[in-house]
């Protein structure tokens, strides 16, 4: 595994998440971690280190932007 590349998707919708996911296993080498709400973003960012994060604007708890902030002021870039 490698050569995957990690993906951080943050979305409650789960028919969203379930076919976002499902459509980039199919058509990419990615492995896919998902969490469902915004205060679980920041956690998931620092433990699984992701090449890209998904994340939803409007996320039960905190919002996207707001999770985004943290990120920033935590010295994520």
């Amino acid at each position: 595994m490698p050569h995957q590349k990690k993906i951080l998707l943050s979305d409650d919708n789960e028919e969203f998440r379930t076919l976002l996911q499902e459509f980039l296993h199919e058509h990419g080498d990615f492995h896919v971690v998902h969490v469902k709400k915004g205060h679980e973003v920041i956690d998931a960012v620092h433990r699984h280190q992701p090449h890209l994060l998904l994340l939803d604007f409007m996320l039960s708890h905190k919002s996207g932007l707001h999770v985004l902030r943290k990120l920033r002021e935590n010295g994520c870039n």
